[in-house]
């Protein structure tokens, strides 16, 4: 159940990443008068975060990585014919390959840009205002159904986000019942899913994007109305010296002209009206959404409840069997720094092989004894600061400031440590 939950993630983020791309090349496409992506440049994009998300698992250098994304930039620049085009897909390749990097420098961990949806909500609102400003009807469809499923997608991905780490604290706990636990939270996740999909389609029945629009030029009609009074008050203070340049008849007439042409009054109290509509619907919804949570994680209520006092001078230890993982399974943090120190073992190999009965400061020692060996068997020319480079070492190996491989291995061995991104990149950087 733990594998099918971090490919699940995967897939979530694979379809984000795609929706959110190709939004922002339909927004610079539409604000080009170019039109939306034809579905060969979609073909283009879905091909190209699928090889990129699989190379990324498999491949174990960011080297390898540029070269797999390089022969995607020039097959996709070879694919097109526009210039523009051309620029846009590089452009997506580059960003594709940053993301790709990130992913393997975090040690092969999934992260969300940002805690809320900003993304989802900054591109969506400019979608909505560029595709009334157009009369885009098109624009204006992908872009609702886009963010709506890139909203979903966002939730349940949160949700996947803490049942992983529920999963991930509580693999080796028996007698959880997970089956019950997904069912409620699923239920949960989904009834806000449905919250948030129905104020949007409620903000669409009621126009809010030609709402919005209406709105913003009401604004631009009284800046002009401003600008005419501030006119007719400078002519006003002109004219007692002789030059006025605008009758206060000429500018009354302008105003009313604005005021009854673009019909301001009636576009800020329709707006007002929508947002409030809207406001009443949001609230209703959020109250229904936080009465059904709260009946679904209520305590169960029973009468015949009976309570007992635990002896807490009583210490039962007992022994709990640990499974042993799959080679092929997900590797938790604290496994992936005990292969670290393995492989950094393991690559002293050709010099020495740990015993049964070695322990951690054995093997350290055996790594040290290997460093200064090496050091000893330079040739003449290049060894002239080899005395200082034995002492370096020297002193690294008689350090305890928890900055060595060993230390590092230990307290993670012991459990003295909770393990993050940041202690495994630590890991990595350790010499001894």
């Amino acid at each position: 159940m733990y594998n099918w939950v971090i490919r699940i993630r995967k897939w979530l983020r694979l379809i984000y990443e795609f929706l959110f791309i190709m939004l922002i090349i339909d927004f610079v496409l539409c604000m080009s008068e170019k039109g939306l992506m034809d579905t060969k440049l979609l073909l283009i994009l879905g091909v190209t975060l699928v090889v990129s998300y699989i190379s990324r698992e498999f491949l174990a250098h960011v080297i390898t990585l540029l070269i797999v994304h390089g022969i995607l930039g020039a097959g996709a620049y070879f694919l097109v014919d526009e210039i523009y085009l051309k620029v846009i897909l590089i452009t997506m390749v580059v960003g594709i390959f940053f993301d790709a990097a990130a992913y393997m420098k975090r040690g092969y961990f999934l992260v969300r840009a940002f805690e809320a949806p900003w993304d989802i909500f900054f591109l969506g609102v400019a979608i909505s205002i560029l595709a009334a400003y157009q009369h885009n009807k098109a624009l204006q469809t992908v872009g609702y159904i886009s963010v709506i499923v890139m909203l979903c997608v966002n939730l349940f991905s949160i949700y996947l986000e803490g049942l992983d780490d529920y999963m991930s604290l509580n693999r080796r706990v028996k007698g959880i019942p997970i089956n019950q636990m997904m069912a409620v939270n699923t239920f949960i996740v989904s009834t806000v899913i449905c919250v948030i999909v129905t104020i949007i389609l409620l903000a669409d029945l009621l126009g809010l994007p030609k709402v919005v629009a209406g709105f913003c030029e009401a604004m631009l009609g009284l800046l002009k109305i401003l600008v005419i009074l501030i006119g007719i008050i400078i002519s006003f203070i002109t004219g007692l010296f002789g030059n006025s340049f605008i009758s206060p008849g000429a500018g009354a007439q302008e105003i009313e002209k604005i005021v009854v042409g673009e019909s301001i009054l009636g576009k800020i109290i329709y707006f007002i009206l929508t947002v409030l509509i809207i406001i009443c619907a949001v609230y209703v919804l959020i109250r229904i959404c936080l009465f059904v949570i709260k009946w679904l994680i209520a305590r169960t209520e029973r009468k015949n409840d009976m309570t007992e006092d635990l002896d807490t001078k009583k210490k039962v230890v007992e022994k709990t069997r640990v499974e042993k993982i799959d080679e092929g399974g997900y590797l938790s943090p604290e496994q992936r720094a005990r292969r670290i120190y393995k492989k950094r073992v393991l690559s002293y190999k050709k010099f020495f092989m740990p015993g049964t009965n070695d322990t951690t400061g054995d093997i350290e020692e055996a790594m040290l004894r290997t460093l200064l060996g090496n050091l000893q068997n330079q040739p003449e020319g290049e060894a002239a600061d080899v005395e200082k480079e034995a002492e370096r070492l020297t002193e690294e190996f008689s350090k305890t400031d928890g900055t060595r491989i060993t230390e590092l291995y230990n307290a993670v061995r012991y459990g003295k440590v909770k393990v993050d991104k940041e202690y495994i990149a630590n890991m990595k950087k350790a010499k001894i």
